[in-house]
């Protein structure tokens, strides 16, 4: 249609507002034609009665918005006039000031993030999270009050976080630490009503290149129990069952009770109350770590560990450094090099359904004759000692 012929149309008046005539719409021929907030609307009606109706309601709004308008002071209309400016289209200034409130400093909303730390820390102790955990928690949610400590949580966005993560100066693998317990604080904050999203799962995982932990060779492993056998007895059975049965060392191994030694079943229970996870698990005992425990065997007690006698012993044994997870990737290396079952070798170290967590973290590329060499290593008989009962933790 033409503009000529649309200035043709008929068009009449009500309450200021046109109406449009349209001959070729046969179902809906009124045209409702209105310009609100510098946009053009047309809406169309069956009938002209239809048509005004809507027009007297539209003129009605006009008109009440428009006293709206008036009792705004100057100073309220100017600062409406920058807050547009400011927002350059991109929000209207109700959802503006519907954000501004939801993340005020007002009420429990505004709560700052010091606070909400504290807070966080507090719910982890009732929810009797083992003192390791708390000691690191604590540690890396510090880092976090430093930098954002008087903000309220809902304010600070993932821009803030990349900057703060990216100023700790950290390597790959302590960053994803930091981002780990960063998304557990927005998640509460959640939960909280403190926050309404969780700006920190935007963070990226730290991109590295696979490597292998370090794991000691069958002759380490030999030589290292030698020297404890010749230093300091008292303590083979802690490395055996660290090394033939890879238990975790801080919790799991040095607050083993030989109660839970079963030497006719030759497994190992791994007790709830030590396990990373909490969940009991049976570890089987192979035939060179029965060699190595049975002269020092008892029926109840801690196995004996002492920190003084483990350094002297490593370092007699020609370890200038030593990792701590050593004897445990040296488990699940050999095992998995000698019975190549992933979730065999998973289920041993308490990471049952999870063999991706094994090869992430806890094995390395193993020889199978190293494999087997490892498996073998057995007390020569002349330097078997029966130690009697002492045992102190």
């Amino acid at each position: 249609m033409s503009r000529k012929q649309k200035l043709k149309m008929p068009v009449t008046m009500e309450s200021g507002i046109p109406i449009r005539f349209l001959p070729h719409r046969k179902k809906k021929p009124w045209m409702l034609d209105l310009y609100k907030s510098g946009v053009r609307t047309r809406t169309c009606f069956a009938t002209e009665k239809e048509a005004q109706q809507a027009a007297m309601r539209e003129a009605g709004n006009l008109v009440s918005e428009g006293m709206q308008a008036l009792a705004l002071s100057r100073e309220q209309r100017l600062d409406a006039a920058r807050a547009l400016l400011i927002l350059n289209g991109t929000a209207t200034l109700e959802a503006a000031a519907d954000f501004l409130m939801r993340h005020s400093v007002a009420g429990e909303a505004g709560k700052p993030v010091r606070e909400v730390v504290a807070d966080f820390l507090q719910a982890k102790r009732g929810a009797n999270r083992r003192p390791g955990t708390l000691r690191d928690s604590t540690s890396r949610l510090g880092r976090v009050v430093e930098a954002f400590g008087d903000r309220p949580l809902g304010t600070i966005t993932l821009l803030d976080l990349e900057r703060w993560l990216s100023g700790l100066k950290v390597g790959p693998v302590t960053r994803d630490h930091y981002r780990r317990y960063v998304v557990s604080l927005f998640k509460y904050g959640q939960r909280r009503g403190l926050c309404d999203r969780n700006p920190a799962l935007g963070l990226a995982k730290s991109g590295r290149d696979e490597r292998m932990p370090t794991i000691l060779t069958p002759k380490e492993v030999q030589n290292l129990l030698e020297v404890a056998q010749a230093r300091a007895p008292e303590i083979v059975p802690y490395f055996a069952v660290g090394l033939f049965a890879g238990l975790r060392p801080l919790n799991e191994l040095a607050r083993l009770d030989w109660r839970n030694i079963d030497f006719k079943a030759k497994t190992i229970l791994v007790d709830p109350a030590t396990a990373k996870r909490r969940r009991s698990r049976y570890v089987k005992m192979s035939a060179n770590l029965l060699a190595w425990l049975t002269p020092y065997r008892r029926t109840s007690g801690t196995v004996f560990y002492s920190r003084r006698l483990f350094r002297r012993v490593v370092e007699k044994a020609g370890f200038a450094t030593w990792t701590p997870d050593a004897m445990r990737h040296s488990f699940a290396s050999y095992h998995l090099a000698a019975y190549g079952d992933a979730n065999a070798t998973a289920l041993q170290l308490g990471h049952a359904g999870a063999p991706g967590v094994l090869f992430d973290h806890y094995r390395a590329l193993a020889k199978p004759k190293d494999a087997r060499a490892f498996w073998k290593i057995k007390p020569k008989a002349a330097q078997v000692i029966h130690f009697p009962k002492r045992v102190t933790a």
